[in-house]
């Protein structure tokens, strides 16, 4: 248990005389208690349960009916004032890895976390209408939200080694696969704003099936949402210093959002396939090795795929029970793909050259228009040390020289409904070199000069810009230390 007592200072504020805008208090008083229990009867389950409660201790008077509403409120524990309980937080969490043998490895969780507030700054009051008749509560919100993860790494080189033997022909083959990793992950979460009501044990540990997030007590919530979330990663080391490896993923969400007295869905799905890398490495005989060291070369490809659908106001209500449309509405869908290769040389005495090439493109199409985006990028970079001669001058450190050159190309095009041009809508390129040098002056110095050139070409608009900075730097570095 953990009983700690804050105090917040404010500026006083000076407002109208009005019962609607009463002044803030100048000092909030707050009470914080914080209880956490874990349980961990087996190495393999675990349970966590976390509580939290803020009392305010601030007197807010009885001049304004928030006020008047939050004193009744208040609380008292061993005949002294203890306020009233302005925030409360409760969360768990759930997990178990049973140990079923080493090709297999399955895990569960489970957690959840619910919030409550209570305004007492808050301007007007929420009013409750019963068969008992009319009362008002301090405005009050709640949000709770349950995330559930089921997973399994299962090594399939391992079960191949325990059937078969690790010294058998067939687990050769399958040596270089490595342990591929499957999930699938269940979110489910809902904001409710001046609520009228109590929330139920079940809303706080955020139980029940989705209707209970969208709604309670009849009053429906300020915004919901649900996702599902598949992931797929997997590959191999291959011979000759190849290494492949992929991953797939796949979201779908929907997300309910109060209109008036009404809710609307919004639904949303991502899509990541195909998406992997491949990378090799490359030792050059030993008679090569006095030129060239290393060869690291790898790439990398994604593509996605986007979607939501969001109906339009005049869709409330019709076509489905959730209070979504499924005919009226603005459907949005990307499709970008993304491919980065790259090639870095080690050579003798440290030098060290590196080239890569990135081209990004999207496909963005919303009512009917295409938005396409293509971004190309191409670099390369130079890095060695150098000795400088000492006929010119003497210097305690090597120089560490840099020169790093890039060209990139930004183009976005507008395709309308119906037409098969795609207008120009903006061209952008950019050229830039880098040069730096920079040296060390032991024992706390270091210093150089760097050079920069910049070309930025606006092809839309027939503009060119260019830009030299040339930068002379000495970094000191102070020690302070104690005079004894």
């Amino acid at each position: 248990n953990n009983l700690t007592e804050r105090r917040t200072f404010r500026v006083p504020v000076t407002l109208p005389d009005d019962d609607s805008l009463a002044p803030l208090p100048s000092v909030v008083h707050t009470w914080r208690t914080t209880i956490g229990a874990d349980l961990r009867p087996f190495s393999s389950l675990g349970l966590r349960v976390d509580y939290l409660t803020t009392r305010d201790l601030q007197d807010y008077g009885d001049s304004t009916q928030i006020g008047r509403l939050v004193n009744e409120n208040r609380g008292t524990f061993a005949g002294r004032d203890v306020g009233f309980e302005r925030d409360r937080g409760l969360s768990t969490r759930l997990t178990t890895t049973p140990a079923i043998n080493g090709w297999l490895r399955p895990r569960f969780s489970f957690s959840s976390n619910y919030v409550f507030h209570r305004d007492p700054n808050g301007r007007v009051p929420v009013r409750v209408v019963s068969d008992s008749g009319t009362t008002f509560r301090v405005p009050e919100a709640v949000s709770n939200s349950r995330d559930g993860v089921m997973g399994a790494t299962f090594d399939l080189r391992r079960l191949i080694e325990t059937v078969a033997g690790a010294s058998s022909t067939v687990a050769g083959i399958f040596k270089g696969i490595v342990p591929a990793d499957v999930s699938l992950r269940t979110t489910r979460g809902s904001t409710f704003d001046r609520i009228p009501f109590v929330p139920t044990l079940r809303y706080r540990l955020a139980l029940g099936g989705m209707d209970e997030f969208r709604e309670q007590d009849g009053v429906l919530a300020t915004s919901a949402i649900e996702s599902k979330q598949w992931t797929v990663a997997g590959g191999s080391r291959l011979p000759l210093g190849f290494d492949v490896r992929l991953d797939f993923r796949r979201t779908q969400a929907n997300t309910w959002a109060r209109r008036g007295d009404q809710q609307t869905r919004i639904e949303q799905t991502f899509r990541q396939w195909p998406s992997g890398s491949v990378s090799w490495v490359f030792t050059p005989p030993r008679a090569m090795r006095n030129l060239l060291s290393s060869v690291t070369a790898r790439a990398r490809y994604r593509r996605t795929l986007a979607s939501s659908f969001q109906p339009g106001a005049l869709g409330l209500g019709q076509g489905t029970e959730d209070g979504g449309s499924s005919t009226t509405g603005v459907f949005t869908e990307t499709i970008s793909t993304n491919f980065a290769p790259t090639v870095t040389l080690t050579w003798a005495a440290g030098v060290v050259s590196r080239v890569e090439y990135t081209r990004f493109q999207s496909d963005m199409l919303t009512s009917g228009n295409l938005t396409v985006n293509d971004v190309q990028r191409l670099g390369a970079s130079l890095n060695f040390s150098v000795k400088a001669p000492g006929w010119l001058v003497r210097l305690p450190s090597e120089i560490r020289t840099s020169v790093t050159a890039s060209a990139t190309d930004n183009s976005v095009c507008l395709q309308r409904s119906g037409s098969a041009e795609c207008a120009s809508v903006s061209d952008s390129r950019r050229h830039q070199l880098d040069l730096r040098l920079d040296t060390a002056f032991p024992p706390s110095m270091r210093g150089g000069a760097s050079f920069t050139y910049v070309l930025t070409e606006e092809q839309h608009t027939s503009s060119k810009f260019s830009q030299i900075v040339f930068t002379i730097f000495l970094n000191i570095n102070f020690l302070a230390s104690q005079v004894r």
